[in-house]
């Protein structure tokens, strides 16, 4: 399942990243690398810069995604603005909220977005960090006031819209909205203009409105195992763009739009209903990673030799994917120009219809492997068979 932890670093460990010559984004993150919460970074400032959001995004495994977060103003009794579901635990939930607050609305929230907030805290504009996870009431319906808000995660929710105030969280950059019932987004969705990580895979969400291309500063995407048919034209707006999953989904075609993500280092499309990808796919000349796995797809575009920065592409299918009801691709032959993709190391074409490889295919030097599994294959090319590829066939 994919989701975003609402753990975060210890200060040592970042700083141990941080001075070496290790990328942030190249860090692999797991559970023994998660620290304590978001209490930790007890001095005012310490992580001020959000574009070190670390995203381990796979967008062919389930993502796991960390995020490391700016707390400009200490913390508040120790412990993380989250839902507090312990007290249902513990007692009776409804009475600690009514011994806590008064019936009337105070500074102006109401006592639904107030439940959800640690009751210590005065001054709801200093709040930048928030988890409602797990919650099955319906989002505080002025929840819009946090002002401040830049990390909120409120994924396993039973809602299936969001608050009118939503559009009016400007300062949102992180947004996790993974597993749940929601399936649509407000045209208000787009005024969220500092939004960089957004994750709402595992939704019922049918389509993007429109406005999702004023996302100036999104980076990363994952909208996987959702039920969208179609993407915005605009999507091709979003210029910082670098990771997009839309895996499992029922896309049948894409915008031509696409190809203006030349931004884009990372595009996950497996398991959908693509018959045909747009020539402009060329365009995306900073893409390492393509994965069209498992769709409809029986022939390629000749732009796709110009994705001079591939090193992974997956065409391949799941055996037995007709059997199993999965869509598949049917392959039978591939364009000569595909030997231009000079730093490709990966090739997945299992359970094709190939018959033949083009010859060009032996000038792909930094290739290690190859799945050839599954297809009707005549002969392979003789400088393919001398070469140190590891062959699955």
């Amino acid at each position: 399942m994919h989701f975003i932890a609402d753990e975060f670093l210890r200060r040592n460990q970042f700083q141990k990243i941080k001075n070496s010559n290790q990328t942030i984004s190249d860090f692999e993150m797991s559970s023994e690398n998660i620290g304590a919460y978001l209490n930790e970074f007890r001095e005012k400032h310490f992580v001020s810069w959000l574009a070190d959001i670390i995203i381990c995004l796979g967008l062919i495994t389930p993502p796991l995604v960390v995020i490391f977060v700016r707390h400009s103003t200490g913390y508040y009794d120790k412990k993380v603005h989250r839902h507090s579901k312990h007290y249902e635990k513990k007692g009776n939930r409804e009475k600690y909220f009514e011994e806590t607050y008064s019936e009337k609305t105070t500074n102006g929230i109401s006592p639904e977005l107030r439940a959800v907030l640690w009751p210590n805290v005065e001054n709801y504009d200093e709040i930048e960090a928030l988890n409602i996870s797990d919650r099955k009431e319906p989002l505080p319906q002025d929840l819009g006031k946090l002002k401040n808000l830049s990390v909120l995660n409120i994924s396993d929710t039973t809602f299936k819209e969001l608050p009118a105030s939503f559009g009016d969280l400007k300062k949102l950059e992180v947004l996790n909205i993974s597993d749940c019932k929601l399936t649509s987004l407000p045209e208000s969705f787009g005024n969220l203009a500092n939004l960089t990580v957004v994750n709402i895979s595992d939704c019922k969400l049918k389509s993007l409105p429109y406005s999702f291309g004023n996302l100036a500063s999104l980076s990363v995407l994952n909208i996987s195992d959702c039920k969208l048919e179609s993407l915005p034209e605009s999507i091709g707006k979003l210029p910082k763009l670098t990771a997009l999953n839309v895996s499992d989904c029922k896309l049948s075609e894409l915008p031509k739009s696409i190809g203006n993500l030349v931004n884009l280092k990372k595009l996950g499309l497996s398991h959908n209903r693509l018959t045909e990808i747009p020539e402009s796919i060329g365009n995306l000349s900073n893409l390492k990673k393509l994965n069209l796995s498992n769709n409809r797809l029986t022939e390629l575009p000749e732009s796709i030799s110009r994705l001079s920065k591939l090193e992974e592409l997956d065409l391949g299918n799941l055996a037995d994917s007709e059997k199993h009801g999965y869509p598949y691709n049917s392959l039978t032959e591939l364009p000569e120009s595909i030997g231009n993709l000079s730093n490709l190391k990966k090739l997945n074409l299992s359970y094709n219809q190939l018959t033949e490889l083009p010859e060009s295919i032996s000038r792909l030097s930094k290739l290690e492997e190859l799945d050839l599994r599954g297809n009707p294959l005549r002969e392979m090319p003789d400088s393919l068979k001398r070469s140190g590829i590891r062959i699955k066939f």
